[in-house]
């Protein structure tokens, strides 16, 4: 039972790596600017259960446990159908600061295994990964603006 990694692309945010982190942890305003992910509920704490509500090819409801919170750089969760195995997907979005400059490169990833991987890749990477790529796209626009804001 191998894994597979859906990866989205780096994206270039002209915004410090901070004022990604707090856009991206502030789960109540996703509803307000993330057409992807249009309810996040929880906290960016590990061994918190979140309540994530996606939109992509239909509504998708995950609830994932927070497995590692760096602040300003990453934070990682992981959902579970059946313990795993069935399918396990661990989640991680990284902020890279760029040194020097107040911006930082975005990138997410989800490394998929499990008894259904094999029957579903098709179908998570039509769905999920233009929905990453949106919701990357729509973090850059809001944290640049909440960053540009007098």
């Amino acid at each position: 039972m191998s894994a597979r990694l859906l990866e989205t692309s780096w994206i270039l945010i002209d915004a410090p790596a901070d004022v990604v982190w707090s856009t991206l942890t502030d789960f109540a305003s996703h509803r307000t600017w993330d057409s992807y992910v249009v309810t996040w509920e929880g906290e960016a704490k590990v061994g918190s259960r979140m309540k994530l509500v996606a939109m992509a090819d239909r509504r998708r409801e995950f609830k994932p446990v927070v497995t590692e919170v760096v602040p300003a750089r990453l934070l990682r969760y992981e959902h579970r159908v059946l313990g795993g195995v069935v399918l396990r997907a661990e989640h991680e979005m990284i902020i890279e600061p760029d040194d020097g400059a107040a911006r930082c490169r975005f990138i997410q990833r989800e490394r998929f295994s499990g008894l259904a991987v094999p029957f579903a890749w098709k179908a998570i990477t039509s769905s999920a990964g233009p929905g990453f790529e949106r919701m990357n796209r729509e973090l850059k626009t809001e944290a640049e603006k909440r960053f540009r804001k007098p």
